[in-house]
């Protein structure tokens, strides 16, 4: 088949680059032809010139600039390795008048969802919901995520009818699926995100071959939010317990001056967390990629305006049994046996493998039309 996917790849994410190109290599090599719709209204959109001029501090400047260096080298990494459409669709009006030709429409995975827009403008762009295209074509969704567990108001019936018309979907949050099932009606299944369909090996050609005796990274550090009451001792108690090198992975442990910042390409990064001893962070694919490598980690639980995205982290923790890696509030003696306290890999991969089984059917059905 071929199969127009349709997801957030080129945002300056690490993340959703990711998983853009781990959903399209699994399908390739289920024998498909997969490109990615080449579509310009990505999220968040690309910094510009007057987000510099807005800065009123150098912290805030710095977070402009490494927002600008990430979509860089995520747009170089997109160019090497994913596979796009000839085609560039700047906005939904363009892809209805000349969609891809494509037997299957395919949305997912990330938070392709999430009603950002909707909140601050009123409106969302439900190209993501597969509002294009022949009618009689295949839609479905693999992973897709509202990156929270509930959602504003008035958001829930305007998707909707196009939820109705996706013959095949599945969403990556066990929040999703209670959500999504009562829309339409009918069976939601949860699945992995597409990092995790593929191996470890299968990513070798991106972050090397070798083992972890390689170059140790030591402590490796990737916080996205700002929460210094929780992550600066958090920080600092888990600095203490290993009594190693801290390697901090923009973009903000730079800013607390708590170790030797690195600004890896997107190879790079996943170098940095396959050698880690010991992997701290907020985001939810550098969590996804300590599980795949089998690097102890814990995850920093985020408040105020991004806790809704604590959903995703939760909902795959809990069912790999690994919910105890979540640290919320900061405890100086749990962080340090939360740090000592060794991970059952075996347990938490063969758990891993059976929901890495179901999402394997599920993409066997839709692609057969089951």
């Amino acid at each position: 088949m071929r199969i127009g996917l349709i997801t957030y790849y080129n945002n300056g994410s690490f993340g959703a680059t990711l998983q853009a190109y781990a959903l399209q290599q699994y399908l390739t090599r289920c024998g498909h032809d997969v490109p990615l719709i080449k579509y310009r209204k990505q999220w968040p959109p690309a910094t510009r010139v007057r987000d510099y001029l807005r800065c009123r501090t150098p912290s805030a400047l710095y977070l402009r600039g490494i927002e600008r260096y990430a979509q860089r080298v995520v747009s170089q990494f997109a160019g090497k390795f994913l596979r796009e459409t000839e085609e560039t669709y700047s906005s939904l009006e363009e892809l209805r008048a000349v969609p891809p030709k494509c037997d299957m429409f395919l949305s997912g995975s990330d938070q392709i969802w999430n009603p950002w827009e909707f909140e601050t403008k009123g409106s969302f762009d439900s190209a993501y919901f597969l509002d294009f295209g022949p009618t009689d074509a295949l839609r479905c969704s693999y992973a897709s995520s509202f990156g929270r567990a509930v959602l504003p108001s008035g958001f829930a019936e305007q998707i909707q009818p196009h939820l109705k018309r996706l013959k095949y979907v599945s969403v990556r949050e066990s929040s999703a699926v209670g959500i999504v099932r009562q829309l339409i009606g009918r069976e939601v299944t949860q699945v992995v995100d597409p990092t995790l369909l593929l191996e470890p090996s299968d990513f070798a050609v991106l972050a090397g071959r070798g083992s972890k005796t390689d170059a140790s990274s030591g402590l490796v550090t990737f916080i996205i939010g700002s929460e210094p009451s929780l992550y600066v001792p958090v920080l600092r108690t888990i600095k203490a317990t290993l009594k190693g090198r801290t390697t901090c992975l923009f973009p903000l442990t730079w800013l607390l001056g708590k170790g030797r910042a690195r600004y890896p390409g997107v190879a790079g990064w996943l170098t940095c967390i396959r050698q880690a001893d010991f992997v701290l962070t907020d985001s939810y694919h550098a969590m996804a990629f300590a599980i795949l490598y089998q690097r102890p980690f814990a995850v920093l639980q985020r408040s105020g305006g991004a806790s809704g995205r604590n959903d995703r982290v939760l909902s795959l923790l809990t069912l790999l049994g690994l919910q105890s890696r979540i640290i919320s509030e900061f405890n100086h003696q749990a962080v340090g046996e939360l740090v000592r306290a060794g991970i059952d890999w075996e347990y938490v991969h063969g758990h891993l493998g059976r929901l890495r089984e179901r999402s394997y059917l599920f993409l066997s059905k839709a692609l057969e039309g089951k």
